[in-house]
C-alpha cells in the first residue's frame, strides 16, 4: 500500500504539479511575513529533481546541498541499524538534533539576510 501511495505522489509531483501550480500549497510563513522559511522552495526543488534538473533544484533552495546527504545518511543508518548501531544512536541523539536545529536556524536567518 505504501508503494502505491508513493507512486501516486511521484506521478502527482512529476506530471500534475508543474502544470497546475495552484494545487500545491504556499508557504504560510512567507505569505504572512514576507520572509522565507528554511523550507521555502523545496516543493519546486523536488519537482526539479524529479525532472532531472538538479541545478534548478539547488537554486530553489540551497539547503538541498546539505539536506539530501543528511537524509541519505539517516536512511542508511536506519536500514543498517543492526550493523551500524553507533551511527544509528548518534544520529538519533539530542546532540545531533541540536546541531541540525542550529544549522536550520542559521540557514533561516542567513537566507533572509542574504536574500537567497
Amino acid at each position: 500500500m505504501a508503494i502505491v501511495i508513493a507512486a501516486l505522489l511521484f506521478l502527482l509531483y512529476y506530471y500534475v504539479a508543474p502544470a497546475v501550480p495552484w494545487l500545491m500549497p504556499k508557504c504560510m510563513f512567507h505569505e504572512f511575513t514576507g520572509y522565507r522559511c528554511p523550507g521555502c522552495g523545496l516543493q519546486r526543488a523536488l519537482i526539479a529533481v524529479l525532472h532531472g534538473d538538479f541545478a534548478a533544484a539547488i537554486r530553489y533552495n540551497y539547503s538541498l546541498l546539505v539536506t539530501i546527504p543528511v537524509l541519505a545518511l539517516y536512511l542508511v543508518a536506519w536500514v543498517l541499524r543492526e550493523r551500524l548501531p553507533r551511527l544509528y544512536r548518534f544520529l538519533g541523539s539530542l546532540t545531533t538534533f541540536c546541531i541540525l536545529l542550529a544549522l536550520m536556524l542559521a540557514w533561516w536567518i542567513g537566507r533572509n539576510i542574504a536574500g537567497v
